[in-house]
C-alpha cells in the first residue's frame, strides 16, 4: 500500500489503539501494511512498515511504543526482510544481508537533516540520513573565519548573523563539523545573495500567500537554514499579534523556490 502525509494522523492514532490493546487494531494493522510487528513482551510496542510512501523509492516505518509513536524513512534500496527489537534498539535486516541497529532517538534525528517541503527529500537523502543516524559523530564547536563560532544543538547554529540590512540566525542541519565545513563555501555564497534572496521570497510571498504590501513591510528575515545537499529556507517572523508566527519560503538546490508556507511553532 501507498501512503502520503495526509495519512500520518490515522496511522498514530492505529499506534495508539495498538498500544492500549484494541482487539481490532492489529487486525487493521495486518490488512493495511506490508509488515507489521508487534512485540509484547517489549511493552507492546509496534512497527507498521510500508514500501511505498510520499517520497518515490522510499519506505516509511511508524512505530509505537508505550505513552508514544514515532517515523522515520527507510531507502528503497533497503529492502526490508525483517526487524528485530530488543531493549528499545531496532535491528534491521534487509534481503541483500545488511543490516542496521539503533534506538528511535537515533532514528529521528533524520527530520532535522533533511529538507522537508517541495519536494525536495529523495531517496539518496533518506539513505544519507538512514545511515548517518549511527554513524560516529564529531560535534565540536567550529568557528568560520568569516561569520563566527556555530554550535551545535541538534544541529548547527549561528544565531546573530548581520548583515547591512538584515539581523538573522543560522541553521545548517548536518551533525558532523566536517560536514559543516563542507557547506561552508556554499553557505558564503547565500550569504552574499541575501538581499536577492530576499527580494526573491518577498515576490513569492506575494504571489502565493497574498501577501501585500503593508504585510511584507510587517515581516524580518528570522533564519537562513541550509542542508547538505544545497537546499534552504528562508523564514520570516510575522508581528506578535499575528494569526501565524512565521511564513518560509523552500528552495531547492538549484537556488528556486519551490513551495511557500505558513505555520506556528
Amino acid at each position: 500500500m501507498k501512503i502520503d502525509d495526509k495519512d500520518t494522523t490515522k496511522i498514530f492514532d492505529l499506534l495508539r489503539r495498538i498500544s492500549n490493546a484494541d482487539p481490532e487494531a492489529g487486525k487493521e494493522a495486518e490488512s493495511l501494511t506490508d509488515q507489521f510487528y508487534f512485540w509484547e513482551q517489549q511493552g507492546a510496542s509496534s512497527l507498521l512498515v510500508f514500501e511505498h510512501c510520499e517520497v518515490d523509492q522510499v519506505q516509511k516505518c511508524f512505530a509505537g511504543y508505550p505513552g508514544g509513536a514515532s517515523s522515520f524513512y527507510v531507502p528503497g534500496s533497503f529492502k526490508i526482510k525483517k526487524v528485530n527489537l530488543n531493549k528499545e534498539i531496532y535491528s534491521f535486516f534487509a534481503q541483500d544481508g545488511r543490516f542496521l541497529s539503533a534506538n528511535l532517538e537515533e532514528l529521528s534525528t533524520m527530520w532535522d537533516l533533511i529538507p522537508l517541503g517541495g519536494e525536495r527529500v529523495n531517496e539518496a537523502y533518506v539513505d544519507w540520513a538512514f545511515f548517518n543516524c549511527i554513524r560516529k559523530k564529531n560535534t565540536t564547536e567550529y568557528i568560520h573565519p568569516g561569520i563566527g563560532e556555530f554550535i551545535f544543538v541538534g544541529e548547527y547554529a549561528f544565531d546573530d548573523y548581520q548583515s547591512e540590512e538584515h539581523n538573522f540566525s543560522i541553521r545548517v542541519h548536518v551533525d558532523d563539523v566536517d560536514d559543516l565545513r563542507a557547506c561552508c563555501f556554499e553557505i558564503d555564497e547565500l550569504l552574499d545573495r541575501i538581499p536577492e534572496l530576499d527580494r526573491t521570497s518577498r515576490k513569492k510571498l506575494s504571489d502565493k500567500l497574498s501577501m501585500g504590501a503593508e504585510e511584507l513591510e510587517m515581516i524580518n528575515l528570522d533564519c537562513l537554514d541550509y542542508y547538505k545537499k544545497g537546499e534552504f529556507d528562508l523564514t520570516y517572523y510575522l508581528p506578535e499579534d499575528s494569526a501565524v508566527q512565521y511564513v518560509r519560503v523552500c528552495y531547492s538546490n538549484d537556488g528556486l523556490p519551490v513551495e511557500t508556507t505558513f505555520g506556528n511553532f
